[in-house]
């Protein structure tokens, strides 16, 4: 029974109840029983004994605290539990009683008991009483709570698992039951982070900002705080979200500002992740993705062009198939933008791509110079191409240029060569190694792969001989006709008569401007006498045809006056061919009677032939009158014979000014003569007489003894008088030809050569061989004689061998020679010979055998050398051996200014007629033979087009050389200028163009031209020629 303190009183005692588990909960305010102070105090329901909140613990076996005074008999202190205030009582704990009467304190453990609320009692019993039934009048309220709290973490914005563009989450935390001691840092992030918490008891809010894209988790470990009977809370499920705050980005395929994109490709877009329709969030497949694209031609702004569109499962690939073969050099322009999202709700921002569609149009030939069906074509017309875009020249293209007569082939072009210009443009120029031939059709033909466009479409070329031809102009080389009035060699010219020098078309200057009354004056000479004389003052004009100069001296002719009109080649006609120079001299008309200037035999002579002519030389030209000529003896005065002038046959060359008078008698050896003449025999051309010879005194001479008439070293009674070549001269006075040099396939006579004769006798040389002809006299004396011959340069003996020498050649009874001149008849005539090796002939001469040399010698054309290399690789050049070397010429240097080109001069030596140039390098070689340089004459001079080690040589661009053009000697402090004539291609098998011989100074530079692969060699010359204009000093 309670008594007022609110203690119980029990059989053997009071009892106050107290626990003092260390996970305990004190009773609330006013309870009786007592534990240690400091413990968390939980709310609970009211109790029904002395607590007014429930006593909670985690402890299952709590221990309690009873104070109680013993009584007597007590024997026990016994702790129950019961689901309620009246039990039923479950004993759970039990004690021995103390030993004391006095207030004592027992602690009890109490056995395990499950989670959940209990009521405790207590008793103190004696071994005699014991009744569960009602332990306690007053039990104390307990709970065990040995539950650990849990936590759920969610979001507002999204759930456990999703993805958002959320900029931030809204976090709650939610425990299963009250906490204590939950804070943020309690809370663990992954890529995040939170700020501080706000709430209390089991529920608690923090906002969550993530550091970047991709995924967060957050989670509360385990023991990150405890609920209120001290349970550590257990790991809350992990809450994860992938932050995406990314738009999605689109790649194009073509890329933007792709070109030479197959026309019929796809488009593909390639997404940086899934998409999805922005306006209502729906998924994209191939019936709505077509909407969202834009396909259209240039750019924006341009034309639509169809096309259906598919996407694929992964919503990131959108294929693009347009509906048509997109057009070639065609701009696409393809756009997506912000009407597709990611999942995360971030749009796709606008973007696009312009790309090229690949050019598959193939080239054409637009137009061509000359065009199709042109005629009139210049023969030094380059062919000019016109192309649809530009173009490339291929490996293995060629042009070919044929005849229409009969297809054969002008010229074939390696347009990758260096006859092809403007290679990367719409113009393609090839370089035709002119001339063309004059009035002559032609075609032309291109391989299918000699060009092609930027992108390797081809041109297909021209492969028939109907597309492309033209005709080529009438070429005019004729010079003009230059006709001088008064003619040379006129006479009795007015002294006030002008002068006109006439040509048969129109002409210009050389620098092709036209010709006036100003500047046509300093193109002419006039002089007195000849081109030596003193100048004649005058004043000259020129028509409007230009085709008339009228020379208008300042004061009229002297009477009898000689005077020498020229132009020089300085001249040309609309086809750049120069006159060649002319002149004339003419004689004023005299009022003075004709003078004999000269007789022959001269007056005096003695040895004069016995059958001589006479021979009488005026000062003018004289006609024939009337009267007689008469040859007197001077030793009595009789008159030997007496001739008419009017007798043709015995007077001739009335209209000149030589008189030839053949007498018709032979006269007496050893005699002495005297010639009188008529005073009316002879007039000049205007009448006036000459006085003639009328004394013994003016003309006499004495004939020759028995001996050499014709003065060819064979007596006269060895040659005898018959007429053995039938030219009606007799033997004995009938001097033997000359022997030639002369091209066995032309009949021309070659210059250059030498020949000299070696003997026992005394040898007389007539001529050398150097102007195409050799003559040799002996004086008689029997032996052997032999003739050593230097070929013309470029020259060699013809292939046949007519004799081989030694052993000596006796001419007597031997055939006549076969030659270019008047030969000689009968028994001792001369052997024609030619050898296949450097020549010599002896001839065993004896007494009666005739002493003139004068064989004649057929020859051939030697090649010109090559002077050029194969092109595209290094050629090794065999050892230069002495005969070959080359001369060094000092201070000598050659320069051809348009070309840009400076090269020292060596001398190169003729061996055997042959040329080897191979060692000249960058050297210009100087052929020995031909003039030497700056000397009258042809000086030939050469270089290398390609050289030896694969580099360009001196004369690689001679043929650009034109007309006017200057090249220049230097040497040895002197410059000496040249100006360019010709320029022109010649055969190498034709080498007198090049040797041609000149009087004047000249000098002709040649190169090989035109390689061909297939022959291994140059097929041409290119030769220029050029004449001496100006000779100054150094600098």
């Amino acid at each position: 029974i309670p008594n007022g303190s609110g203690e119980y009183f029990g059989m053997g005692g009071y009892i106050v109840f107290s626990w003092v588990s260390e996970d305990s909960v004190p009773p609330g305010s006013g309870s009786t029983p007592s534990i240690p102070p400091g413990n968390p105090d939980l709310t609970a329901a009211t109790d029904l004994g002395t607590s007014s909140t429930d006593n909670t613990t985690s402890d299952t076996t709590p221990d309690f605290s009873v104070t109680y005074t013993p009584q007597n008999d007590i024997d026990f202190v016994n702790l129950y539990s019961g689901p309620s205030s009246s039990g039923p009582w479950t004993l759970i704990a039990t004690s021995p009683a103390a030993g004391t009467t006095s207030e004592t304190t027992v602690v009890l453990t109490s056995s395990t008991l499950a989670g959940g609320s209990y009521y405790i009692a207590a008793r103190v019993e004696n071994g005699y009483w014991h009744d569960e039934s009602d332990p306690s009048p007053s039990p104390l309220r307990v709970t065990i709570d040995d539950t650990q709290p849990t936590m759920t973490i969610t979001a507002a914005e999204v759930s456990d698992g999703d993805t958002s563009n959320d900029p931030t989450l809204s976090l709650t935390f939610t425990s299963s039951e009250s906490t204590t001691g939950f804070a943020a840092g309690d809370v663990v992030i992954t890529n995040g982070s939170i700020g501080a918490l706000s709430g209390s008891g089991t529920t608690f809010t923090a906002t969550l900002t993530p550091a970047a894209d991709g995924p967060v988790t957050v989670n509360v470990p385990a023991a990150a705080y405890t609920d209120n009977a001290g349970n550590d809370n257990l790991a809350a499920d992990e809450f994860n979200w992938i932050s995406d705050q990314t738009p999605p980005t689109v790649q194009f395929n073509p890329q933007d500002g792709e070109t030479i994109v197959a026309n019929s490709a796809d488009i593909i877009l390639t997404l940086s992740e899934a998409i999805r329709r922005a306006v209502d969030n729906a998924d994209l497949d191939d019936s709505n993705i077509d909407a969202l694209i834009i396909l259209k031609y240039d750019d924006a702004s341009g034309g639509n062009i169809s096309f259906d569109a598919t996407i694929d499962s992964a919503n990131q690939v959108i294929t693009i198939n347009p509906d048509i073969t997109l057009p070639s050099n065609q701009a696409i322009y393809v756009a997506i933008g912000t009407s597709v999202e990611d999942f995360a709700n971030n749009p796709l921002a606008d973007d696009s791509a312009t790309f090229m569609s690949a050019n598959e149009n193939h080239p054409t030939l637009t137009s061509s110079s000359p065009s199709d069906g042109l005629t009139g074509v210049n023969v030094n017309i380059d062919l000019t191409l016109n192309f649809s875009e530009p173009v490339f020249a291929q490996s293995g293209g060629t042009i070919e240029i044929r005849r229409s007569s009969d297809s054969s082939l002008f010229e074939s072009i390696d347009v990758t060569g260096t006859q092809i210009s403007g290679d990367g443009t719409a113009t393609i120029i090839a370089d035709i190694t002119g001339p063309l031939e004059s009035l002559t059709d032609y075609y032309v033909l291109i391989n299918g792969v000699a060009f092609d466009d930027a992108d390797t479409n081809d041109y297909g070329g021209i492969n028939s001989p109907t597309k492309l031809n033209f005709t080529t102009e009438f070429l005019d080389v004729t010079a003009p006709v230059v006709s001088i009035s008064p003619a040379d060699g006129a006479v009795g010219v007015s002294a006030s008569s002008n002068i006109t020098i006439s040509f048969d078309e129109a002409v210009r200057n050389l620098d092709d401007t036209a010709l006036t009354d100003t500047n046509v004056d300093a193109l002419i000479t006039l002089k007195d006498t000849d081109a030596s004389g003193s100048d004649i003052a005058f004043d000259a004009t020129i028509d409007v045809a230009k085709q008339v100069i009228t020379i208008n001296p300042t004061s009229n002719f002297a009477s009898s006056q000689v005077v020498y009109v020229a132009m020089g080649a300085s001249v040309e006609d609309d086809s750049d061919n120069p006159i060649s120079a002319a002149n004339a001299t003419f004689t004023v008309e005299d009022t003075s009677p004709p003078t004999l200037d000269a007789t022959s035999p001269v007056d005096g002579s003695t040895s004069v032939g016995v059958s001589d002519n006479l021979v009488l030389t005026f000062n003018e030209v004289v006609n024939i009158g009337f009267g007689t000529i008469k040859i007197y003896k001077s030793s009595d005065n009789s008159v030997f014979e007496s001739m008419s002038v009017t007798s043709a046959t015995q007077v001739s060359g009335g209209g000149t000014a030589t008189i030839t008078v053949n007498p018709a008698n032979m006269m007496d050896y050893s005699t002495s003569y005297y010639v009188q003449i008529d005073a009316t025999a002879f007039d000049d051309i205007v009448g006036n007489s000459y006085a003639g010879i009328s004394n013994t005194t003016t003309w006499n001479f004495t004939t020759r003894p028995v001996g050499d008439s014709d003065g060819d070293g064979m007596t006269d009674p060895a040659e005898g008088t018959g007429d053995r070549d039938g030219d009606g001269v007799p033997n004995d006075l009938d001097y033997d030809p000359s022997g030639y040099f002369y091209d066995e396939a032309t009949g021309e006579i070659i210059t250059g050569g030498f020949v000299s004769a070696s003997g026992p006798g005394a040898i007389t040389t007539f001529e050398t061989g150097a102007s195409g002809s050799y003559r040799f006299a002996t004086d008689g004396t029997a032996g052997t004689y032999t003739l050593t011959v230097n070929l013309p340069p470029g020259h060699d003996w013809s292939a046949a061998c007519l004799r081989g020498d030694p052993p000596a050649y006796d001419p007597t009874g031997q055939p006549d020679p076969d030659m270019l001149g008047a030969g000689e008849d009968g028994t001792t005539g001369f052997l024609t010979s030619n050898a296949c090796t450097t020549f010599y002939l002896t001839l065993d001469l004896a007494p009666g055998d005739p002493f003139v040399i004068n064989n004649n010698f057929p020859l051939i054309a030697r090649p010109l050398p090559a002077t050029g290399f194969v092109p595209g690789q290094v050629t090794e050049l065999a050892v230069q051996t002495g005969e070959k070397s080359y001369q060094k010429l000092g201070g000598m240097w050659l320069e051809v200014p348009a070309l840009g080109m400076q090269a020292n001069l060596v001398g190169v030596p003729s061996v055997n007629g042959e040329w080897d140039v191979s060692w000249l390098g960058n050297n210009a070689g100087y052929l020995g033979g031909t003039a030497f340089p700056t000397w009258a004459g042809n000086t030939v001079i050469t270089g290398h087009v390609w050289n030896a080690d694969n580099q360009p040589g001196i004369f690689v661009d001679l043929r650009t050389l034109k007309y006017g053009d200057r090249v220049r000697i230097h040497a040895w402090g002197d410059v000496y200028t040249y100006q360019v004539t010709t320029n022109r291609r010649v055969s190498p098998l034709a080498p007198k163009a090049v040797l041609e011989h000149k009087d004047a100074d000249w000098i002709t530079l040649f190169t090989c031209e035109s390689y061909g692969e297939y022959w291994g060699d140059y097929g041409y010359r290119r030769m220029v020629q050029a004449v001496l204009v100006d000779v100054s000093l150094e600098n």
